[in-house]
């Protein structure tokens, strides 16, 4: 155990016991009050006042140390959770929607619906433990009653476990479904934009979010039935424990005083040990999170072959949907492929199966002789640096969106590539609004250069650059030592003949494959 985890535990248990003294000095304030004895009564005031004083402070630091620990705690499962995601088949990345839910909605329903119970729940059965004890002082009558009405919630809430034991999972579910949706609506804003109707847009936020709350009434509604029907059963027993008081006082058994203290007592347990179902419930629930995560997280088995570098790239007999109808293809070592044809043809495509971010063809790739499906994802993105016309920018430095937040940037490499690139290194952090197109396309372009690679593919990768700079870039690449692979619609005779060879991928999977002569 961590020594910040002794600390909270032992801040716990002083506020607990603290909290319980208070309940209990009342009773000799009482009992003072009725023998009028005046230094007695404020004696146990000024004692009442001090511990109501040490309560508040020890009840600020529980939970300043139970945020912290919480904190911790969720940040781990993140982590965690993390790190199954990446080790997932490249695949299973299209259901990003679902753990970018998972990460922002779970996590904090995890952080107070699991972690916390889990910590409230002993110190919940040490305040039953003191109650029942107390009560047992008083009578055993009152230790008896509330023994059974103890057996009669637990039996109640085992038969009704089924109605509430998936609640936490299915609004997992549920946020998922939401943040697809509202992100697909911010993902397309332009489009409302362009359309001048921006009405339908938040029509359509609040027509997600109205389908949403309506279908988590319908999931929770069986789960407040419970709780009410339970808390029927809590009032049954504690008005037991009144009536009870009462007659021992009438009896002469108990002091004036001290029915206010079983008072406290009965009341506090009843609540107690409701928390405690509540956390047994939260914690069941969340469970059925956390097992839905290790069903749908599988990792990817890795292959055995760990490639040092790529000489060959081989497709034999490659048969996919209706995009390749046996396409046979190979690419060699620091020669220059330009690949075109027309939009859905095939030409992201093919890099795709080269990454491994497709499966389910059928035929036979390889890479220096080995089957793709044995080798090591890992090596082959150490020899290969793919670039597409997404564009992303982290929202940091220039520095660290090139170098990928290298600690031990190699600044004069970094500024000799911005200066080719037409570029100015800023210091400050990027936004998604202070930075043109163009700026983001040659920032990406910066990192494939600073990164080195044997192999580069740009896959419309100068789509957003004026005539005059696009020209430049791609020469830039094209005289580097290395093996260059270009996707791109902007070609003419000039430009196709800086290149080794042209692969034009035509619909119905025909392919042309052209030698270029120099």
């Amino acid at each position: 155990m961590k020594l910040k985890e002794f600390l909270l535990y032992i801040v716990l248990f002083i506020k607990k016991v603290i909290f319980i003294c208070t309940l209990i000095a009342p009773m000799f304030i009482v009992n003072s009050l009725f023998l009028k004895d005046i230094k007695s009564i404020c004696f146990f005031i000024v004692i009442q006042f001090i511990l109501y004083i040490i309560d508040v402070i020890f009840g600020y630091l529980s939970e300043l140390f139970m945020e912290k620990h919480l904190e911790e705690r969720k940040l781990n499962l993140i982590d965690t959770l993390i790190d199954k995601i990446t080790k997932q088949s490249n695949d299973k990345f299209k259901y990003r929607d679902k753990y970018i839910s998972w990460i922002i909605n779970d996590m904090n329903i995890l952080k107070y619906e699991y972690f916390k119970p889990k910590i409230e729940v002993f110190f919940l059965i040490f305040e039953i433990v003191i109650y029942l004890l107390g009560l047992i002082y008083f009578g055993v009558a009152f230790f008896i009653v509330n023994i059974l009405g103890t057996l009669l919630i637990t039996i109640y809430t085992s038969s009704k476990s089924k109605n509430y034991s998936n609640v936490n999972s299915d609004i997992s579910k549920l946020s998922e479904n939401k943040t697809k949706f509202i992100t697909n609506l911010f993902d397309n804003i332009f489009t409302f934009w362009f359309s001048g109707d921006m009405k339908i847009f938040k029509e359509k936020n609040v027509e997600y979010n109205e389908v949403f709350l309506g279908k988590m009434k319908k999931v929770i509604k069986p789960l407040y039935i419970f709780l009410t029907q339970k808390n029927i059963l809590l009032i049954l027993i504690q008005t037991i424990n009144i009536i009870l008081a009462i007659y021992y006082i009438y009896k002469g058994k108990i002091s004036l005083g001290a029915y206010s203290v079983i008072g406290s007592f009965s009341g506090y347990l009843t609540n107690t040990f409701n928390l405690i179902i509540q956390n047994y419930v939260s914690i069941k629930k969340s469970k059925e999170v956390l097992k839905r995560y290790d069903e749908e997280l599988i990792s990817e088995k890795q292959g055995e072959v760990v490639l040092s570098d790529i000489d060959t790239i081989e497709f034999k007999n490659i048969f996919f949907k209706d995009v390749y109808n046996n396409f046979n293809y190979t690419f060699e070592k620091n020669k220059k492929y330009l690949i075109i044809g027309e939009s859905g043809c095939g030409k992201s495509t093919l890099m795709n199966l080269i990454l491994k971010n497709i499966e389910d063809y059928t035929g036979d790739i390889y890479i220096n002789n080995h089957k793709l499906e044995g080798i090591n994802k890992y090596s082959i993105y150490k020899n290969i640096e793919y670039m597409n016309a997404d564009n992303f920018i982290f929202y940091s430095t220039i520095d660290n969106n090139i170098s990928m937040f290298d600690d031990e940037i190699n600044k004069n490499k970094v500024n000799n590539i911005l200066e080719n690139l037409n570029l100015e290194n800023r210091s400050e952090e990027l936004t998604e609004n202070g930075v043109s197109l163009g700026q983001k396309q040659r920032i990406n372009l910066a990192r494939v250069l600073y990164m080195d690679k044997p192999i580069i593919i740009l896959d419309e990768a100068t789509s957003n650059l004026d005539k005059n700079n696009r020209e430049r870039i791609e020469n830039m690449f094209l005289n580097l030592n290395k093996t260059i692979i270009f996707i791109t619609h902007y070609y003419d005779e000039k430009f196709i003949k800086n290149f080794d060879e042209v692969l034009l991928l035509k619909r119905g999977g025909k392919y042309e494959r052209h030698i270029v002569s120099k």
